[in-house]
């Protein structure tokens, strides 16, 4: 990997992400961060007001915290339906678990399609985003992951 002018990491081939849908949006994690996805089972979490729900074992046996980006980002009651899934990721120090509305597809995203967030085309909660993807057909936000720590207390 190498910085670019832009300050975005930037790697000589495309690189892979995940991409999610919450609400209206889609969203991209570095699929190196993704340790496992598994459907959401609503009937078993208490959601609190932050959006975090209790926490999970991953496959492996590691605690894992778990947020709703719905609930943390004001949604006071998400819907829920059988497409739901959490997204474990490796966020350094612990293992964080977001709940998206779909699980897309790995998509390969080129240096040249990044660019840095700003207010003009993004989400109101764009602070928790490393870079933008464009291309012809959408946008995809990408998360900054260690951002997203700073979610969960």
């Amino acid at each position: 990997m190498r910085m670019s002018n832009a300050g975005i990491e930037s790697h000589a081939m495309p690189h892979d992400f995940l991409v999610v849908t919450l609400g209206a949006d889609e969203y991209a994690f570095d699929v190196a961060r993704v340790l496992e996805i598994r459907p959401f089972e609503h009937s078993r979490c208490e959601q609190r007001r932050d959006g975090t729900l209790p926490e999970i074992s991953t496959w492996k046996g590691v605690k894992a915290s778990i947020l709703d980006m719905r609930i943390a980002w004001g949604c006071e009651t998400p819907e829920y339906d059988p497409c739901a899934a959490i997204v474990l990721l490796d966020a350094g120090p612990r293992t964080i678990g977001v709940v998206v509305d779909r699980v897309h597809a790995v998509v390969a995203i080129a240096p040249e399609q990044l660019r840095l967030p700003d207010d003009s085309h993004l989400p109101s909660h764009h602070e928790y985003l490393m870079a933008v993807a464009i291309d012809e057909h959408h946008t995809v936000n990408v998360f900054d992951i260690d951002k997203l720590l700073a979610l969960i207390r």
